[in-house]
């Protein structure tokens, strides 16, 4: 199921990465990059309100580093980060999601949420 769903995300425009022989509780891909502009020029991600409107519908999916260590104003002080050494961690920490997923699904259970990311995708507040 790990697989189908990779591939299905893979379609909607997610970055996953190949994972051979795992156990996933959740799964994680980066979301697609158009996703990630935010008009409303909040401080809310894009990523973040896509999370909640998933929720919505039955699909918990989560985030992580909301907050990476390294855009902590006293981290960088203290270590003297320079962040534009840092653009992966940064643009990751604002593009991942981590989409659940149990031993137990079933491909019906993949193509439901497949169908709710896709038409989530397509809500205008996203783009």
């Amino acid at each position: 199921m790990a697989l189908f769903f990779r591939e299905e995300l893979k379609k909607l425009g997610f970055e996953v990465q190949k994972s051979e022989n795992h156990v996933f509780c959740y799964f994680s891909a980066l979301t697609p990059q158009n996703l990630n502009r935010d008009k409303s020029r909040t401080k809310d991600l894009v990523r973040d309100k896509f999370v909640r409107e998933l929720r919505k519908y039955g699909i918990f999916a989560t985030r992580i580093w909301k907050d990476p260590i390294i855009l902590n104003p006293q981290v960088q002080k203290e270590y003297n980060l320079n962040l534009r050494e840092f653009p992966n961690t940064i643009e990751v920490a604002k593009r991942i999601v981590n989409f659940p997923l149990q031993n137990f699904y079933t491909k019906k259970d993949i193509e439901k949420m497949i169908r709710v990311i896709k038409q989530s995708l397509t809500l205008p507040r996203f783009f």
